[in-house]
């Protein structure tokens, strides 16, 4: 056990100098990576880290390499981070959504989601993302990150990978970022080395197995799965593929063909493996996966791959079935008394308003497609959409405007400046009721409440606190 069954195990993949550049980067620790995730603060966050000398990463747009240089950036990288402006992720976590050719219009499965930092990434490309766990308490991480990035086309489950339910058999893309022995962490987690055993691969790997050949009774024959693992280990990735396309109508996808301007053609991926001879894998098409290695561009280590159901048109392919059941008793559409007040102060007329667990405190809005999922009562749903309104005893309707819908450009008041952030009001005179609020030095809106005379800001703690930043 450890390093040196490690060393037993891996050292025959690679060539002397390889080996030895391997071990000596796997020894050192992880240079830290920070994310600037797709909103209107970008810019802002981008010159505010170049003024503190933060250094681009040399392979990723948009990713910075974290280095402290002070209290003062700190504070700034945890506040952006709070609301969702900054995301901390390592870099070779990102690839797999970034190689997947994802667009706006694409539906994503995400099998084994938490703790959440590729859903987000997901959800900031694609307006229909469902994504699945069975880890109640990484969930909980998962919906409260995600939440910073408010999404109608959301919807979180919770459900063994292997056994979730078919509710939909044509999503574009589904991504199986399956659990993994996590040796490819190791400049992250030194135990890992220390506590290191094969039969830690060896045990995982059914499981693995059968998570990913599950996946495929989602995808659409057009569409795409992406394996990928934290781990090097060829039981747990190579061998994994060359059993599953084997035995499934399968096709290796090459994912560096959908490499674009978000990552450099300098970084590093070398071919699978083609040659496992202690486990009968000898496979040419296994060198379309993808490897990254720690001392290749100085990160963690990696594997991905992308798999595709063979376009065989003499053959009539089966769809998986769907199960369908009647309502879901965890979600109720709002009464129409209830649509009738609010639609007399906000605009909810083309929205699918809902209740959820039957809590009326709190009002969300999904889109038809998640609505439609969400009728499924097979299914162990634990977020939905986004909240939308929340209780208010101000409003005549009982409720307030909690997030702005995505996509709204009306607004009531435009208000400026430091002091409106501080104390979270202006003096306004407005009529009384809920207002939308364009905050213009940042050009976002929020929700307020008009009182007559002055207007009250619904500004949480962790806004205050990232807008504050910027002055």
């Amino acid at each position: 056990m450890g390093l040196q069954e490690f060393t037993d195990f891996y050292k025959k993949f690679f060539t002397e100098d390889d080996w030895s550049n391997f071990i000596t980067s796997i020894n050192t620790k992880l240079p830290s990576a920070l994310r600037v995730t797709d909103t209107k603060f970008k810019e802002k966050i981008f010159n505010k880290l170049s003024v503190n000398l933060v250094l681009k990463n040399q392979y990723f747009k948009n990713v910075f390499d974290t280095i402290h240089r002070g209290q003062i950036l700190k504070d700034f990288i945890i506040n952006q981070t709070n609301i969702g402006n900054i995301q901390r992720q390592e870099v070779v976590s990102m690839l797999p959504v970034l190689l997947m050719g994802l667009k706006n219009n694409y539906s994503v499965l995400d099998m084994c989601a938490a703790p959440g930092s590729k859903t987000k990434q997901l959800l900031e490309i694609s307006d229909f993302v469902v994504a699945n766990d069975c880890n109640y308490k990484r969930l909980n991480v998962l919906v409260t990150e995600t939440c910073k990035i408010p999404r109608k086309g959301f919807l979180v489950l919770k459900h063994d990978a292997s056994s979730l339910p078919v509710f939909k058999n044509d999503f574009d893309r589904v991504l199986c970022d399956v659990p993994c022995s996590g040796d490819g962490t190791a400049r992250k987690n030194p135990t890992i080395l220390t506590n290191w055993k094969l039969n830690s691969a060896i045990g995982l790997s059914n499981l693995q197995y059968r998570i990913l050949k599950h996946s495929l009774k989602f995808i659409k024959d057009t569409g795409l799965v992406i394996y990928s693992t934290c781990s090097l280990n060829p039981i747990e990735n190579e061998c994994i593929i060359n059993k599953i396309i084997n035995e499934e109508d399968l096709e290796i996808i090459d994912l560096r063909e959908n490499i674009d301007e978000r990552i450099s053609k300098e970084f590093v991926f070398r071919d699978g493996m083609t040659e496992i001879k202690e486990y009968g894998v000898f496979n040419e098409e296994l060198k379309k996966c993808i490897r990254v290695y720690p001392h290749d561009n100085n990160t963690g280590g990696f594997f991905i791959t992308g798999l595709r159901k063979k376009q065989n048109m003499n053959k009539e392919r089966t769809k998986s079935e769907i199960v369908t059941t009647s309502n879901n008793n965890s979600i109720s559409d709002i009464s129409e008394e209830c649509r009738k007040k609010l639609q007399e102060e906000f605009d909810i007329s083309e929205k699918i308003i809902i209740y959820k667990n039957k809590s009326k405190n709190t009002l969300y809005e999904v889109s038809d497609d998640i609505y439609k999922i969400m009728m499924n009562n097979k299914l162990n749903i634990i977020h939905c959409g986004y909240k939308i309104f929340e209780k208010c005893t101000l409003s005549e309707t009982g409720y307030r405007m909690k997030n702005i819908p995505e996509k709204n450009d009306k607004f009531d008041i435009e208000l400026s400046g430091k002091e409106v952030i501080e104390n979270k009001s202006a003096k306004f005179t407005y009529q009384k009721g809920n207002v939308i609020v364009k905050l213009s030095d940042f050009d976002i809106k929020i929700a307020g409440f008009s009182h007559g005379e002055k207007v009250n800001l619904y500004i949480s703690n962790n806004l205050q606190k990232a807008l504050l930043d910027f002055y």
